[in-house]
């Protein structure tokens, strides 16, 4: 309206102010004079009202452009409240869902705060140049607007402080399972080492090592327990769960195990010393009465065959279990030296108390034959003594077969050894056969002697010694067979381990061929890759070759298990040598493909880091844009407070 009334005024006053000159001209002097200061006046008060008129107009139009925008920037925070104060409900009941969410929206505070500055601004702005009733609704509309801004701003940053906590927490949760299982790791170490060698001081050494584990149990019992109490309060990923149950069952077993190994090792310990002792003293017994029976073996001294039955339950209850104990310990060690000793001497201490008691019962049996009826000529007594010589020299060489068999041990693996043990076995046999006759006629003479004797007693002593003879002859021969049925079998099962042993070996040089071709692992994404597909080329060669690798080892077993009481040294060298060689192939292998893999996630993370860094550095620049546009376009500098808040979010 205004607009449209000057623009009417517009012809007429300036038709006035253009006739200014005539009608002054055309008037008297004093009437002329009056003109000139109304025209004058009128100039004035047009001019004013034009000046006044863009004034006005500059100032709606101001205010416009400041209303459109403050309704922009005031929909647009108010959008964004109303999107924050719905995810922070959601979240409540779903934090997983929606954790992202609300770590943009923290990082996108900063930008709305510029926002919320300049509706701030606008506002006062506007409400100055509003008439009392608008700016008052104006300001109720800002002061609930920066109410709300003010709670979310304090809720997200709450939840961001939370989560902060729970980063820490999560972080010092994994580290304590990382110290856990660090701890069971070497308890269960602990409870793996063997306890051979059954030497006392080993045994200690062990025991002192369990002995500290067990002492430790208390503390990893509350730490366990309060790994259990966090877990609860935290929300952890599936696998942390998870990792956290396996603890829980490696610590039930640990726990229940190692005072148990200790209970176990404490009557080891005490049952070795006592052994040793046991040992020591009757090693001194069996040597003495070792050599006492060798010095007068024809008639031994008094009270030593009575002290002999006494200490024999002792003495096989002693060599029982050091056999138990020392089974599986090197041929060189102390205690296993006196359990050898011990054992040889015993059994020479048997050997001559039975020669003794045959000696006696052949003394017995040619009295008997000098008490024969006064019919008995001299003939019948050379015959006597003639059998008894013969049934002597035929038990003696029996007794040396029997103890070739059972006391010589063969080399397990050592073909010529095999071999060797087989001729001798064989020659044996022969000679085995060729004294056959001397048996029958041994028999012979037996039966003629118990003929021509009418004394009963003399005829059972005869019987039992021929029976006996003949019984040992047969036995002799079945042992002499079966070893050499087992040396033959020994030998075919050492022949296939060496051939199999043979084939694991070019393996095994391949094998460490390929791990002295490995260079230092380079970390660029081509080469990772090339190092990633050949490591799994090589770990699928690794992978069919150990069939071959379990075969030797199955067969190494079997002749362990087979033939234990020979000498298995050799297999147990060689097939450990092999495993440990194998093992140590393996396990380079593994740490090579976990620091190929560690460095092909390390190259992926850090693309993942550097593309988080760019978004970052986007978003940066786009808040320093704003923060420029916004310090020019809203005079920053009548504004000082809104200037410092800009300064701060600036730094």
């Amino acid at each position: 309206d205004v607009k449209e009334n000057i623009d009417k005024l517009h012809d007429q006053v300036e038709g006035a102010l253009a006739h200014r000159e005539d009608m002054v001209m055309g008037s008297r002097p004093l009437e002329g004079h009056k003109v000139q200061e109304t025209v004058s006046l009128l100039k004035n008060n047009w001019e004013k009202l034009n000046k006044l008129y863009k004034d006005r107009l500059k100032r709606w139009k101001d205010c416009s452009s400041k209303w459109q925008k403050f309704d922009l920037d005031h929909k647009a925070l108010e959008e964004w409240l109303n999107n924050a104060e719905s995810t922070l409900k959601l979240s409540e009941s779903e934090p997983a869902a929606h954790r992202q969410k609300l770590r943009d929206l923290v990082e996108d505070i900063p930008l709305q705060e510029v926002v919320l500055g300049r509706v701030n601004s606008a506002g006062e702005d506007i409400s100055q140049m509003s008439t009392p009733d608008d700016a008052l609704r104006l300001r109720s509309q800002l002061k609930l607007l920066n109410t709300r801004w003010a709670n979310v701003c304090q809720e997200l940053r709450e939840r961001k402080r939370r989560s902060a906590e729970a980063r820490t927490a999560a972080t010092e949760i994994e580290e304590d399972m990382g110290s856990m299982l660090g701890w069971l790791d070497k308890a269960e170490g602990v409870l793996a080492i063997p306890l051979q060698p059954p030497e006392p001081q080993h045994i200690r050494d062990t025991l002192s090592k369990v002995q500290t584990r067990v002492a430790e149990l208390p503390g990893k019992k509350l730490a366990v327990e309060n790994l259990n109490a966090r877990q609860n309060m935290l929300t952890l990923p599936a696998d942390k769960h998870k990792d956290i149950r396996g603890i829980n069952t490696r610590w039930a077993q640990v726990s229940k195990a190692l005072p148990e190994r200790q209970l176990e090792i404490e009557g080891l310990l005490k049952e070795l010393l006592k052994l040793q002792g046991q040992l020591e003293d009757l090693s001194a017994w069996a040597s003495s009465t070792r050599t006492k029976l060798e010095q007068s073996p024809e008639e031994p001294p008094p009270n030593l065959i009575e002290d002999v039955q006494l200490k024999k339950p002792e003495v096989e209850f002693a060599l029982e279990r050091a056999n138990q104990l020392y089974k599986e310990t090197p041929p060189g060690w102390l205690d296993k030296g006196k359990y050898a000793k011990l054992s040889e001497d015993w059994t020479v201490i048997l050997e001559l108390l039975q020669q003794h008691k045959e000696r006696m019962a052949a003394a017995y049996v040619s009295k008997k034959a000098h008490e024969a009826p006064i019919g008995s000529s001299q003939a019948e007594s050379a015959a006597f003594q003639q059998f008894n010589k013969s049934w002597a020299e035929l038990t003696d060489w029996l007794k040396m077969l029997d103890n070739m068999v059972q006391n010589k041990q063969v080399v397990v693996a050592d073909l010529d050894d095999i071999n060797e043990n087989i001729c001798q076995l064989k020659a044996s046999l022969q000679e085995l056969d060729k004294r056959r006759p001397l048996l029958e006629k041994q028999v012979t003479a037996a039966q003629n002697l118990k003929n021509k004797t009418s004394n009963q007693d003399t005829r059972n002593a005869i019987t039992e010694r021929i029976d006996k003879l003949q019984t040992h002859w047969e036995d002799s021969q079945t042992k002499l067979s079966d070893r050499l049925k087992q040396i033959l079998n020994m030998l075919q099962d050492s022949t296939n381990w060496l051939d199999a042993k043979r084939e694991v070996d070019y393996l095994i040089k391949q094998a460490s061929g390929r791990l002295e071709s490995w260079q230092e692992i380079t970390y660029t994404a081509d080469s990772l890759k090339r190092q990633h597909t050949d490591l799994r080329l090589f770990m699928k060669e690794l992978k069919q070759w150990h069939g071959q690798v379990a075969e030797t080892n199955a067969l190494a077993n079997k002749l362990l298990t087979l033939y234990a009481n020979d000498d298995t040294h050799k297999v147990t060298q060689v097939n450990d040598n092999m495993l440990a060689t194998w093992t140590h192939i393996n396990k380079r292998v593994s740490d090579r493909e976990a620091a190929v893999e560690a460095g092909l996630k390390l190259l992926q993370q850090f693309y993942l880091d550097l593309e988080k860094f760019l978004s970052w550095l986007m978003e940066a620049e786009t808040t320093c844009n704003v923060l420029i546009d916004a310090t020019n376009k809203e005079r920053l500098q009548e504004q000082p407070e809104a200037a410092k808040r800009l300064l701060a979010q600036w730094k």
